[in-house]
């Protein structure tokens, strides 16, 4: 049999396998009597309709939207635990924009009538001003995502075009951005530069990516993303440059090497930077990069739970991204061996599957970004030939 045979057999392997597991996940979040983060719930259900074609899965996840119609009143704006995430999750859930319709429109309303992005060239002094998790990063990825009904509307269209051009003013000149915006790592530390998706740069840049080039922002994401590789750090032990969580005046601070902050979370803002571009050199970087984690060994990477956010699934899914975009069999097989490692790690003792390693201890979690839906999504993911559109909210471009 040739390698090519075996490879296309392991992976088919890996998403039968995948699916086993993310069906266990959603069979017991239906179990918990109350949700944590019930936006994940949704778009984990959505997925497993789009994947297996049962209807009770769609039928979950409008339960579950149902549950949450009334919650955005007074609740925070982004993408995570906000409205715009709510609208997201009813986008995603809303079959092309045939269901929801006045649910959705209520919440774009609510959107646009209620908040307005700074004006450009203005300093944030707190990280949910910009972030993807809470600020307009994410609130762009969000109105992005919408549906042509929603999307077609003036306001919304206007809403969107003012976040981007506020997004781009903090990437104008990369070098000279001196934020003042709370370190996610020291209560009363300031930054010059978070390097993170979550948090910081990589997320504005894969936030401007996602859309139609124009010109001018071609420009600055390509500007910016020169300077993140010129952010980089070389290591002689493995090929590729690595990447701290973010840059002070005089050193760096170091992290776990997870979607959020370190080199998956720099690869995937050079991978969208690439594509938006059309610079193949940002995504040969990126592999480059991803490899030399490999190379490096698993112990290197500092990850302790198998979370999107900070674990396991948000470096394997990263890496099927730029192994798909840049053809490179090894970056593939790197993937399939983390998404293997997650599928062994279910663990039927506990309330999800899965544990979150957060600072109180390890927790039985079932959110998106740092528990257990998070998790099923990325092993169904596994299967390139279905649309995943909620990878949108991780920042990756429109499938």
């Amino acid at each position: 049999m040739q390698t090519s045979d075996v490879r296309s057999d392991a992976r088919a392997h890996l998403v039968r396998e995948g699916r086993r597991v993310a069906r266990a996940v959603a069979t017991r979040l239906l179990g918990a009597s109350e949700s944590a983060d019930p936006i994940g719930e949704v778009l984990l259900f959505v997925q497993l309709y789009r994947v297996t074609g049962e209807a009770e899965w769609l039928e979950r996840a409008d339960a579950q939207l149902r549950r949450m119609r009334f919650l955005f009143e007074g609740a925070r704006w982004g993408m995570y635990g906000g409205v715009v995430g709510l609208l997201f999750a009813a986008t995603i859930a809303s079959q092309d924009g045939t269901v929801y319709g006045a649910f959705r429109a209520s919440l774009a309303e609510h959107v646009v009538g209620s908040i307005e992005p700074p004006l450009p060239g203005t300093s944030p002094v707190r990280a949910d001003e910009f972030d993807l998790v809470s600020g307009w990063a994410g609130i762009a990825l969000g109105l992005g995502a919408l549906d042509a009904d929603l999307a077609a509307r003036p306001d919304v269209a206007v809403l969107r075009a003012r976040a981007h051009d506020y997004l781009q003013s903090l990437i104008d000149r990369p070098a000279e951005a001196r934020w003042t915006a709370l370190s996610r790592f020291g209560e009363h530390e300031l930054l010059a530069m978070n390097l993170g998706v979550a948090h910081g740069v990589c997320g504005i840049v894969s936030a401007l990516c996602d859309g139609q080039p124009d010109r001018r922002r071609r420009q600055a994401v390509v500007d910016a993303a020169d300077w993140l590789l010129r952010t980089a750090r070389s290591r002689s032990t493995a090929r590729g440059l690595r990447w701290p969580a973010a840059l002070r005046e005089r050193d760096e601070i170091p992290c776990r090497e997870g979607w959020c902050y370190g080199t998956p979370g720099a690869a995937l803002a050079l991978l969208n930077a690439g594509r938006y571009a059309g610079e193949e050199r940002f995504v040969l970087a990126a592999r480059d990069a991803l490899l030399g984690l490999r190379e490096s060994g698993k112990a290197q990477l500092g990850l302790d739970d198998h979370a999107l956010c900070h674990g396991t699934a948000g470096l394997a899914l990263i890496a099927d991204e730029v192994a798909e975009a840049s053809g490179s069999e090894s970056l593939a097989e790197f993937a399939m061996e983390l998404s293997a490692e997650i599928i062994d790690a279910f663990d039927e003792r506990t309330t999800f599957g899965y544990r979150a390693a957060l600072p109180e201890g390890a927790t039985d979690h079932p959110g998106f970004l740092e528990g257990a839906s998070g998790i099923g999504l990325a092993l169904l993911a596994l299967d390139r030939s279905i649309p995943a559109p909620w990878k949108r909210a991780l920042a990756f471009a429109p499938q």
